[in-house]
């Protein structure tokens, strides 16, 4: 595929197609991530045959596609110059001063648990007062209340409390530990980075790249289960003979819990590091079993939110299975329709013991909605340590 060349006549500057920038410009638009990056992908195919195209002519196609798409609130700002957008600022303590950003404004707005659509309006809401008040700076505390007092009347009392218990929690030296735990197939990976990604988190983790360097530093022959997947580590387990002589055969339970048991190890190791730097954390990973999760939460230090993923549908998650193996090359999507009914029957267990432990079981195969049902988690999470008290918390100083 050639690379597509954007021309700037009155800078006369050549610079090639990029869809990250064009995705950050739509975000600094109003454009929720994944819409960014959903058309700077379909703009770049549509493209594709193209040599070069002028930067009026490639701001007229995307503001096109933004209006077919429903996003024509979006427009105005787009197609206006950085260079001439009104600029406004917001101090924070110690005097630091940053830009406003509607981006930042939604981030702060997802432990409210909204609908995201919502969110964005509310932030674009938000947006316009401030620029109708021709304002230069505002301070944080006047722009939380403000926030508070647009999101209450657009969605309610419950998910602006929610947002206030948000703000209580940030101003601490707490970090946020999210855990998502379950079987091979349910979305662990994609829902924590989208889950990371809409609350700010950076650090990420996943249990198997921590059992795989712990395969790397012991051998099969001292800890065998290590090396075996999730569901089929009870093969690795010994057999034994009862006094009557007959042979006792490993389950498949047993040889998760093993494996579990010697990768949480690795898991707490993180978990403390986290904890310990201040720095908010999302892992996830099959490894993750219930009680285990139930310790982690105990820590006073960070507010640790578990959860395990489902798909309570057995074709479900045979069609996820399959699945994988077309998304993503490197996973035999045979090896594991071979072992479905392992799969299954640990998943049946890792929902058994999710309830005996109370931790949330997320249900649902559309990726918005189970981010969404984890942001419920994270705002009942929050209810727990923090009142959300309108007059205390507007009225505290940021």
């Amino acid at each position: 595929m050639a690379k597509l060349i954007v021309v700037d006549v009155a800078d006369d500057t050549r610079v090639p197609f990029l869809r990250g920038v064009l995705t950050r410009s739509l975000q600094d638009a109003g454009l929720p991530f994944e819409e960014a990056y959903e058309l700077a992908s379909d703009l770049r195919d549509e493209l594709s045959e193209q040599d070069e195209i002028s930067t009026e002519e490639l701001r007229d196609v995307v503001s096109g596609l933004l209006t077919d798409r429903g996003f024509g609130e979006v427009v105005d700002l787009f197609s206006t110059p950085r260079s001439e957008r009104a600029t406004l600022y917001v101090r924070y303590e110690l005097h630091n001063v940053v830009p406003f950003s509607k981006s930042t404004l939604v981030r702060s707005l997802e432990a409210s648990a909204a609908p995201r659509d919502l969110l964005y309006g509310v932030a674009a809401s938000v947006e316009n007062y401030l620029l109708s008040q021709s304002l230069i700076e505002i301070d944080s505390r006047s722009l939380v209340r403000i926030t508070y007092e647009h999101l209450l009347e657009a969605a309610g009392e419950r998910s602006a409390r929610r947002y206030l218990r948000w703000q209580e929690f940030t101003d601490t030296s707490r970090p946020l530990i999210l855990l998502v735990g379950g079987v091979t197939g349910t979305g662990k990976s994609t829902i924590s980075s989208l889950t990371a990604h809409r609350l700010g988190i950076i650090r990420t983790q996943s249990t198997d790249m921590l059992r795989e360097v712990m395969r790397r530093m012991v051998p099969r022959r001292l800890i065998p289960s290590l090396h075996e997947s999730s569901f089929m580590a009870y093969q690795a387990l010994p057999k034994w003979r009862r006094e009557d002589g007959t042979t006792v055969e490993p389950q498949m339970e047993d040889g998760y819990l093993m494996q579990a048991g010697e990768v949480a190890v690795s898991v707490r190791g993180v978990f403390e590091r986290a904890v310990q730097e201040q720095v908010s954390l999302a892992m996830e990973g099959v490894h993750l079993y219930p009680a285990l999760q139930t310790e982690l939460a105990r820590s006073q230090d960070a507010l640790v939110v578990p959860s395990m993923l489902a798909i309570t549908k057995r074709k479900a998650l045979r069609r996820q299975l399959a699945g994988r193996g077309n998304a993503v090359k490197t996973r035999r999507a045979e090896r594991y329709l071979e072992h479905l009914d392992d799969i299954w029957r640990l998943q049946t267990f890792l929902l058994s013991e999710a309830d005996v432990h109370d931790v949330p079981i997320i249900t649902d195969q559309d990726p918005d909605e189970m981010v969404r049902r984890i942001m419920r988690a994270i705002a009942d999470r929050l209810e727990e340590d923090y009142e959300g008290d309108p007059e205390k918390v507007l009225d505290k100083k940021r």
